[in-house]
């Protein structure tokens, strides 16, 4: 166990584990940034050691040796792809640390799990198969899991990932055991990123940012954006569009348009939705010390109240989402006009 706030979960599947409760399809709700992926690597280790006991994997046997060296071909992971030529099932355990929340799982990957569950193990009696963003399945991949998932074969587990447990069927969820990485504490998430070298000064931005996530907000701490031939760190990048913000509420000038225009789209719809919901929580009279982001500028707290309407930053904000849903359909070109268009509409 390496993440210290998916003990909670870990220790719930061992104990079910080592005292012959446990169901052999299980359903984990948690995103990358929490560690959902790592509690699954723990589980699946725990689960196919040959020497297992209330301290964990013995780390000796044959099944975690190739763990530990990231794969085992007992254990099968469906992946989540963006189109029908990439490979989609590996026994590379590795990729599970790896971000991915794109795509769709494919039917004809999902129909393998059958064969591969009734196949005899390699190494010992016992096989798993994870689905990765069980919540991209489609209506028919979920139902043509349903009889396996229900009543997989001896000493098989099944592990479906989500982010969240309200986006899988009903008949798939009334199947299975259901673990959830609980809320992770403000100061736990605190002390991991600053144990991680993440400087003081940097982690509740990177936090607030990363919705309360440690290993997104740690990436996000860890990124270099280059704008300019210049690089900068991601915080950074969240300071300077923070000044430049409120430059151009207050002066219209084009230099702020060029430089966040430069920002890769999904950088620069992040730091603007965080900026519009903290002002909105600043006009709600939440304390700026306690905004990540407004409290780096607390000089003009009181120009933010007077000159933001409430009606106009909700308004932002929807404008903002809807660049979202529309992404794939807007030019790079358009960039600055949907910019203009944004401060626009947080002036009216």
């Amino acid at each position: 166990m390496q993440l210290p706030w998916l003990a909670q979960a870990y220790n719930q599947f061992k104990d079910s584990y080592l005292n012959n409760k446990m169901s052999s399809s299980l359903i984990i709700e948690g995103t990358y940034g929490k560690g959902a992926y790592h509690l699954v690597h723990d589980i699946v280790k725990l689960y196919m050691c040959s020497n297992a006991n209330e301290n964990g994997p013995c780390n000796k046997c044959k099944s975690c040796q190739l763990i530990n060296e990231g794969s085992h071909l007992d254990v099968e992971i469906i992946l989540s792809t963006k189109t029908q030529d990439e490979s989609a099932i590996t026994n590379n355990l590795n990729v599970l640390y790896e971000q991915n929340e794109l795509g769709t799982v494919r039917i004809d990957n999902l129909r393998n799990i059958s064969s591969f569950l009734h196949e005899s193990s390699v190494i010992n009696d016992k096989k798993v198969v994870i689905v990765q963003n069980a919540h991209l399945m489609k209506e028919q991949g979920a139902n043509s899991i349903l009889k396996t998932f229900e009543e997989p074969p001896l000493n098989r587990l099944i592990i479906l990932v989500t982010k969240s447990f309200s986006l899988l069927l009903p008949t798939i969820l009334s199947r299975a055991v259901k673990l959830s990485i609980e809320n992770i504490s403000l100061d736990l998430a605190k002390d991991y990123l600053y144990q991680n070298n993440v400087k003081k000064e940097d982690i509740d931005i990177a936090l607030a940012l990363s919705f309360n996530a440690p290993l997104q907000a740690l990436n996000l701490s860890r990124d270099i954006i280059t704008v300019d031939k210049q690089d900068y760190t991601f915080v950074e990048i969240v300071k300077n569009v923070l000044n430049l913000f409120l430059l151009y509420l207050k002066t219209q000038d084009e230099s702020v348009i060029d430089f966040i225009s430069k920002l890769a789209f999904d950088k620069r719809m992040l730091i603007l939705h965080e900026i519009v919901l903290e002002i909105l929580k600043l006009k709600a009279r939440v304390d700026a010390s306690n905004l990540a982001l407004i409290s780096n500028i607390k000089e003009s707290e009181l120009f933010l109240k007077q000159n933001l309407k409430m009606r106009s930053l909700f308004n932002a904000h929807k404008f903002l989402l809807d660049l979202e849903i529309a992404e794939k359909n807007i030019p790079s070109q358009a960039s600055k006009a949907n910019l203009r268009e944004f401060f626009r509409i947080l002036k009216i």
